[in-house]
């Protein structure tokens, strides 16, 4: 009942969708949080919504532009998915490097988070 010529016809409509849905993974985006902390709490959370090497630089930026102090217990950390902690201070668009990232910023203290937010948005 099912002769070669018709195995053919399957195994291309079993192909299809899957390479249809590979070419979509080029686009995907993650979310991810990036958090600044020390001396044990959390000072900020940043929460990127991008692609996977958008985050990545997102956090390497991040870290380039710490305060020198990081040897002194300042920690940059990055974990997948929505992990804030805080209050909600803002969000945005930003680019980084070639991406335009989208950002929420989350904060105990609304000074820290007020900072932040003018520095994402002012860049």
């Amino acid at each position: 009942m099912f002769g070669s010529r018709n195995r053919l016809p399957l195994l291309t409509l079993a192909i299809i969708p899957a390479v249809i849905i590979l070419a979509g993974c080029g686009d995907s985006t993650a979310i991810a949080t990036v958090e600044e902390s020390a001396a044990g709490s959390v000072a900020f959370s940043v929460v990127v919504n991008g692609s996977p090497d958008a985050i990545s630089n997102f956090e390497t930026e991040m870290k380039a532009g710490a305060p020198s102090g990081q040897l002194n217990g300042v920690t940059i950390t990055t974990v997948s998915g929505d992990h804030h902690t805080g209050t909600f201070s803002c969000q945005t668009d930003t680019k980084v490097d070639n991406f335009t990232v989208h950002v929420s910023v989350y904060s105990a203290s609304a000074a820290i988070g007020v900072e932040i937010c003018n520095g994402l948005e002012n860049r």
